[in-house]
């Protein structure tokens, strides 16, 4: 259903160290991963493309799935708060859209320049600040509908 879709993506959240393999993060804590890596040169371009095509589709279909849920659940719901969560979720979606102009796949080259770095870091926190609003949109609305 969708609540248990919604709660369990707030459990993900709030717990993604448990699943996620060791040595590996995902969620908020994925993208200070991401950004670190960034910021101590240990990232390089395969690991940049992949990761933010990877990380776009995911986004896109978080955005097509919240935009779906009107329509599963009917008139009898107040939405502004899961309007708010698609918004920001596509704000994100956008931001890793950039990324991944950053680094075509396949990569070309291994050498990731100071400019990349610099905009990708930049990408990765709006992305990451947007998906940080979209969860908490995202609980309100689980709130609303009985979670």
């Amino acid at each position: 259903s969708v609540s248990s879709a919604i709660s369990f993506t707030a459990f993900l959240e709030e717990n993604s160290s448990s699943f996620a393999l060791p040595g590996y993060s995902m969620g908020n804590k994925g993208y200070d991963a991401w950004i670190n890596a960034l910021a101590q040169d240990k990232a390089n371009k395969f690991g940049m493309a992949y990761n933010a095509h990877v990380w776009t589709e995911a986004r896109l279909y978080a955005v097509m799935f919240l935009n779906e849920i009107p329509g599963k659940l009917g008139s009898d719901h107040n939405y502004s708060a899961l309007k708010k969560a698609a918004k920001q979720y596509k704000k994100a979606a956008a931001a890793l859209t950039s990324v991944c102009a950053l680094y075509p796949f396949p990569p070309r080259d291994e050498v990731i320049t100071p400019a990349q770095k610099n905009k990708s870091v930049k990408l990765l926190k709006q992305a990451q600040q947007a998906e940080l609003k979209g969860m908490t949109y995202l609980k309100q609305f689980g709130k609303e509908i009985g979670n």
